[in-house]
């Protein structure tokens, strides 16, 4: 008899702290028998370049489930990745002379997409 006990390892850390800010983190969590799952995020922030400052967030994750098998009459546990289960998001920012905003976010779903979207804005005053 085993104990199916879930626990996770999460770790975050600054890359760069200079001018360019860059933090990134990683995680693995695991469900014994059942599934596993590893993600891996990453925030970029850059100074004031000619008037515009950018920002990137990027993020990945892959889930796995056991699959049960047998091989020459003994019992084996393999892991599989299904479609759909590896995912992709990016998305990226630009405030120009902090008056308009530029952002887009893309969604990857087992290298297809699965969403896109574009946003543009400017400060008028006090509303947007």
């Amino acid at each position: 008899m085993t104990a199916d006990y879930k626990y996770s390892l999460h770790a975050f850390f600054p890359i760069l702290k200079d001018d360019w800010k860059v933090n990134a983190d990683a995680a693995l969590y695991h469900q014994p028998h059942v599934e596993r799952k590893a993600e891996v995020n990453a925030s970029i922030e850059s100074p004031n370049i000619s008037g515009c400052e950018f920002a990137f967030d990027l993020h990945w994750s892959q889930m796995q489930k056991r699959k049960d098998a047998t091989k020459d009459g003994k019992e084996a546990v393999e892991w599989s990745s299904k479609a759909g289960e590896m995912e992709v998001e990016i998305d990226a920012a630009c405030v120009y002379e902090k008056d308009i905003f530029v952002g887009a976010t893309v969604d990857l779903q087992e290298g297809e997409y699965k969403a896109a979207e574009a946003t543009l804005a400017r400060l008028d005053g006090k509303d947007k």
